[in-house]
């Protein structure tokens, strides 16, 4: 087993495929899908088991599937025992096994993928707090509405997020950006009236004054 083989099925749905394991699970199977992802290096039959066992409460059996996976040095499979760990209930140990290098060199996405598990961890706070150097487009933008998603920090959200659609983003960015307000906007409740033509009766609309003055008159709410 080698991380560029595990790479190319990953990338090219190399060996069996995902719905095939789907089959061979739904069928009571589980014994074969280990045996195909433990002995011959099946990703997408380790997936499948490895969703199966955790699902069942048996994330020891899981981790086992995973080790070898895990020990190719793979990121995938890092990031995939650190998942069984947290829902275990391990989450410290999770967080350790895939913690992003402070000394830099870190990509945007692993920083977008570490704060995701912090939220899952309930860590919150640290979540936003390794989003925000970051927000300099709506891809990270993105990331900081759904890792706060139901956490009562929708203000928070909208001040952060105030200064830079106002000064750095424009075009495309502007549109997705305006989207991710919007977003933040309707689960704070911050509407009033109804909608233009009698149409949509009951539904509330934006003030654009909740409105960073960057999307004014240009969002797509």
């Amino acid at each position: 087993m080698h991380m560029d083989d595990l790479a190319w099925q990953a990338s090219n749905f190399g060996g069996l495929a995902p719905r095939t394991v789907d089959l061979l699970l739904e069928h009571g199977h589980l014994g074969l899908v280990i045996q195909a992802a433990v002995g011959r290096g099946e990703w997408f039959c380790a997936e499948g088991a490895v969703e199966e066992l955790c699902r069942a409460g048996e994330f020891e059996r899981a981790l086992k599937v995973m080790e070898p996976f895990v020990a190719t040095g793979w990121p995938a499979a890092l990031w995939a025992k650190a998942d069984i760990l947290l829902r275990s209930g391990r989450p410290q140990e999770a967080l350790d096994l895939v913690r992003p290098d402070t000394a830099g060199g870190t990509s945007k996405a692993e920083c977008h993928d570490f704060a995701r598990l912090l939220a899952k961890a309930g860590r919150i706070d640290e979540a936003v707090d390794l989003l925000v150097p970051h927000i300099d487009g709506w891809w990270t933008l993105s990331v900081l509405v759904e890792v706060t998603e139901g956490q009562d920090r929708d203000e928070q959200v909208l001040e952060l997020i105030a200064p830079h659609a106002d000064s750095r983003w424009d075009g495309p960015q502007l549109i997705e950006g305006a989207r991710c307000v919007c977003r933040v906007l309707d689960r704070a409740g911050r509407h009033v009236g109804s909608h233009r033509g009698g149409t949509g009766a009951g539904r509330p609309r934006r003030r654009r004054s909740d409105l960073p003055s960057a999307y004014r008159g240009r969002s797509s709410c």
